[in-house]
C-alpha cells in the first residue's frame, strides 16, 4: 500500500503552521535566520515559505552578486585557502536566498574535492562556482559539468587517464560515489568507462579534449555497446534506476532525516524520475510534504559545524570574519574545500567528537561576548535582541529561548537559565538583577553561550 508519505502538508488544528515548522525550514532550507526572517516565512504559508527559498533570480541577485564579487575582489589572493573560505562564508552568512548555498555546499560533500591534492584555490573557485550555477537544476548537467571541472580532472587523476595507460579514478567515483553507489556496477565497466574518458584534461583552467589520448575504440558499459565518449557514460549511468534512488537517498539524508526508511526512498525516487531528475522540483514538492514536517523529521539531525556556526550568526542577527569562522570550523571537524577524503565528510554523530564539542564551545563564548560595534572582529548586536529595561530577568531567558531554540527547553532547564541570571561570577551566592543596563547585557551574554551549548540547539 502506498503511504503518500510525500503528499502536501495541509496545515490543521492539529497540525497548524507555526514558528516551529516555520524556523524549520528556515535551517533545513538555509542556515537558520532571525527572528523577523522567520516571522516572514510563518506570514508566507508553507507554499508561499517555499516558493521565496527557491528564487534563485529576482530582482535582489544582482545587488548580493555585486556586494559578493566585490568581497571576492577584497580577498583575491586565492591561492591563501583561509581567504576562499572566508569568502564563501560570506555568502553563507548574508545571502537572502540561502537554498542556492545551501546546496553548492551539498553538491560540495557530494563530488568531494580538496585543494590539499588540487593545490590551486583558483580552479577551487572554479569548481564551487560550476557548483552554485547548477545547484537547483538538471543532475545530468551537473555531472556533465563536473565532469569537465578542471579541479575533479587533477582531484580523480583524469589528467593521467591515456589510451595507452587508461586511470580508472574518475570513473569508478563516478559510479560509486557521484551516480550508483557501492555493488551497482563491475569492474568490467570501471575499465570500459575509463577508456570513455581518456583524453578529458585540463589546462590552464580550462576543460580540453586531447584527441590523441582518446580511445576510440567501441567500449561495452552496463550492457550496452558503442564507441562511448564520457557524455554517453553519463547519459549511460544516469539511465540506470539505481541513479535515481542513489540521489534520492542523499538528498533525503542531507535534507530530511539521516536514516529515511524504504518506503520514503522509494517516493522520492519515484519523485525524482517524475521530475527528470530537476533538483529544484523535488525539493519543492519535499519542503511541501507532510513527512518534511513530521515529528520523525523535526530536530532528527545534528548540525554539521557549517550548519552551526553560520546558523548561529544569522540567528542573532551577528556578523563574523569568515577567516576566523574557518578556523574555528577546522577544529570542529569541517573545513570548507578540503573534505577528508572522495566521501566527503560522514558527518551526524561525527559532528560531535569530544574535540569538536569543545570548539563549539569555544565558538559560543566568542560570539556571546563579542561587542555590538567592531570594524574587523565579531559583532553581536545585542541592543537589537531585546529591550534592557525590563527588570525580570525570565524576560530575556524567555526571548533567547524562543530565538534560538523556539521554547523547545524543558521547565527545569528553563528555571536552571533563569538561576543563571542571578548569579554572581564565583557561582555561589544570588545576587540581585540589578537595572544597569550594562549588568543586564553582561548576563545576557552568559545566557546566549548557555543556550549555544545546550544539546537543543546543536539539532535541526
Amino acid at each position: 500500500m502506498k503511504l503518500n508519505l510525500l503528499a502536501p502538508y495541509q496545515p490543521s488544528l492539529d497540525e497548524p503552521w507555526n514558528e516551529t515548522k516555520a524556523a524549520h525550514l528556515c535551517r533545513r532550507a538555509g542556515f537558520g535566520a532571525p527572528r523577523r526572517e522567520i516571522q516572514e516565512v510563518l506570514e508566507l504559508g508553507p507554499v508561499g515559505a517555499v516558493d521565496r527559498f527557491l528564487r534563485v533570480e529576482s530582482e535582489r541577485d544582482a545587488e548580493y552578486d555585486e556586494l559578493f564579487e566585490t568581497v571576492r575582489q577584497g580577498l583575491i589572493a586565492f591561492q591563501h585557502p583561509p581567504n576562499m573560505q572566508a569568502w564563501w562564508l560570506f555568502r553563507m552568512q548574508r545571502e537572502p536566498f540561502p537554498l542556492r548555498e545551501k546546496m553548492t555546499l551539498f553538491w560540495h560533500g557530494h563530488f568531494a574535492t580538496s585543494f590539499r591534492k588540487v593545490e590551486n584555490m583558483r580552479l577551487m573557485h572554479q569548481q564551487n562556482e560550476t557548483l552554485r550555477r547548477e545547484a537547483l537544476g538538471d543532475f545530468r548537467d551537473l555531472v556533465l559539468a563536473v565532469s569537465r571541472n578542471p579541479a575533479m580532472i587533477l582531484w580523480l587523476d583524469n589528467q593521467q587517464n591515456h589510451k595507452r595507460h587508461p586511470n580508472e579514478n574518475f570513473a569508478r567515483e563516478l559510479m560509486e560515489l557521484f551516480t550508483l553507489g557501492e555493488g551497482h556496477y563491475t569492474e568490467h565497466d570501471v575499465r570500459e568507462a575509463a577508456r570513455a574518458f581518456t583524453g578529458w584534461h585540463q589546462d590552464e583552467f580550462r576543460f580540453v579534449f586531447n584527441r590523441e589520448a582518446h580511445d576510440f575504440g567501441s567500449k561495452e558499459i552496463l550492457g550496452q555497446r558503442g564507441n562511448f565518449n564520457g557524455d554517453d557514460v553519463v547519459d549511460i549511468v544516469l539511465q540506470q534506476p539505481q541513479a535515481k534512488r542513489f540521489l534520492a537517498t542523499k538528498l533525503l539524508k542531507f535534507f530530511v532525516m539521516p536514516q529515511p526508511d524504504n518506503e520514503l526512498v522509494d517516493e522520492a525516487t519515484q519523485l525524482l524520475v517524475d521530475c527528470n531528475l530537476e533538483t529544484k522540483w523535488f525539493l519543492r514538492t519535499l519542503f511541501l510534504s507532510k513527512t518534511f514536517y513530521s515529528d520523525q523529521t523535526l530536530y532528527s539531525k545534528i548540525k554539521s559545524p557549517v550548519e552551526f556556526v553560520v546558523g548561529a550568526v544569522r540567528d542573532l542577527d551577528a556578523v563574523f570574519p569568515g577567516q576566523e569562522l574557518a578556523e574555528l570550523m577546522a577544529g570542529m571537524g569541517q573545513e570548507l574545500f578540503a573534505p577528508p577524503s572522495v566521501k566527503g565528510w560522514d558527518g551526524e554523530r561525527d559532528w560531535i567528537s569530544s574535540n569538536a564539542w569543545l570548539a563549539r564551545g569555544r565558538f559560543a563564548e566568542i560570539l556571546s561576548h563579542a561587542p555590538g560595534e567592531e570594524r574587523y572582529g565579531p559583532q553581536l548586536p545585542l541592543e537589537s535582541h531585546v529591550p534592557f529595561h525590563e527588570p525580570d530577568p525570565a524576560h530575556y531567558v524567555n526571548h533567547y529561548v524562543e530565538r534560538l531554540v523556539q521554547g523547545r527547553v524543558s521547565d527545569t532547564k528553563r528555571r536552571e537559565l533563569i538561576r543563571f541570571m542571578f548569579r554572581t561570577d564565583d557561582d555561589e551566592n544570588p545576587e540581585l538583577f540589578r537595572h544597569e543596563p550594562e549588568f543586564r547585557m553582561q548576563k545576557s551574554r552568559g545566557l546566549i553561550r548557555l543556550i549555544l551549548t545546550l544539546p537543543e540547539y546543536h539539532v535541526c
